[in-house]
Parts: C-alpha cells; sequence; structure tokens
C-alpha cells in the first residue's frame, strides 16, 4: 500500500498474483484429470478415496478452509447491504446489524442444504452474471460515455464494438442461463 503503482503494470501484484492463482487452479485440474481421466466427478475432493486418511485429511482442511475464509468473502457484501440498511435503525444499530449477519449466513446454508448439487447453480450465476456485468453493461456505459458523435469514433467503430458485444453478452446471457437451467431440472429428476 505504500507503493500502489507496484499494484498494476506488467509485473505488477495483481498480475503477479493472478498468474499464480491461475497456474494453481489450472495445475489441480490438469493433474486431477490426469489421475482420474474422464470419470471426474465435478470437483477433485468428490474423487477422492473416502477410505484413505490422506484424503479425509484434505476434505477437512478444505472445510477448515472454507470456515476460517467464509467471514471474509462475505464482508463486502454486508458492507453493501449494512451501508443500505443502518440508517433506519437508531440505537439498536449493533443488534440489528448482527440480526442481519446471522440471517445472511443461515440463508446461505439453506441454500447450500437445498442445492444438492451447487455445480449447476454456479454456471447459472456465472451465465447470469458474466454476460450481465462482463460483456452488457461495459458496452452500454462506454456507448452512454461516447455517445457524442466525435466519441464514437470514424465511421462510428465504436457503436459497431458495443452493439456487438452486447448482441454477444444476450446470447450468452440466454443459452448460459437455459443450459444451467435445464441442468438444475435434470440433476434434480435424477436425485
Amino acid at each position: 500500500m505504500k507503493t500502489p503503482t507496484h499494484f498494476i503494470g506488467c509485473p505488477g501484484i495483481l498480475n503477479t498474483g493472478m498468474s499464480i492463482v491461475v497456474f494453481l487452479y489450472a495445475s489441480v485440474g490438469f493433474f486431477g484429470y490426469l489421475k482420474y481421466g474422464p470419470d471426474t466427478k465435478g470437483s477433485i475432493s468428490l474423487n477422492l478415496e473416502p477410505k484413505e486418511i490422506l484424503a479425509q485429511c484434505v476434505k477437512i482442511m478444505i472445510a477448515v478452509a472454507i470456515f476460517f475464509t467464509y467471514s471474509l468473502q462475505f464482508y463486502v457484501p454486508m458492507e453493501i447491504i449494512w451501508k443500505n440498511l443502518k440508517h433506519h435503525f437508531g440505537a439498536r444499530k449493533l443488534l440489528v446489524e448482527y440480526a442481519v449477519r446471522i440471517l445472511l449466513v443461515v440463508g446461505t446454508v439453506i441454500i447450500a442444504i437445498a442445492i444438492p448439487n451447487l455445480g449447476g447453480f454456479i454456471s447459472l450465476v456465472g451465465a447470469v452474471c458474466l454476460s450481465t456485468l462482463g460483456l452488457i453493461f461495459p458496452a452500454i456505459i462506454d456507448l452512454v460515455t461516447f455517445y457524442e458523435e466525435p466519441g464514437l469514433g470514424r465511421y462510428n467503430w465504436r457503436l459497431w464494438k458495443n452493439v456487438l458485444l452486447i448482441i454477444f453478452g444476450v446470447i450468452g446471457f440466454v443459452t448460459g442461463t437455459y443450459v444451467s437451467i435445464r441442468e438444475i431440472i435434470e440433476s434434480g429428476e435424477s436425485s
């Protein structure tokens, strides 16, 4: 934080950190598929032999890691929610904040229990969020920002680029949502 310029750039902290994370995820996926082949289940931890002590240790470490990092991952959504709610409560702010936190944690636990196959649900969230937040909204914001005639570029290239991104995003949204919902329904019927 002393030198924020080190965060961005070619060998910046963000690029280095994300490269390490991508490498680790790709390695786990590659070696997991190399070990289990086409019979690989949705998560590598599902493929581990239940009777092996090392496999049980890995599952316990994953559970402990989730337990200790849940509050860290929950910090940002709670800050956004609480910022919009706190002005409605007077002296009982602390009590209400704890109640909201408990309700949200219990709600996420109920969702996790109610959806036994999280793969379809995760792909549904990915299809909706990636297409809207990654493709459609940035293109719309770019169009609104540079709507003035000289801002769209020669031959309105920025307009055509954004229209193609919006069309691609809508196609991804519709097809991804359809496939994910179908997968959720089919996994629910087979259970």
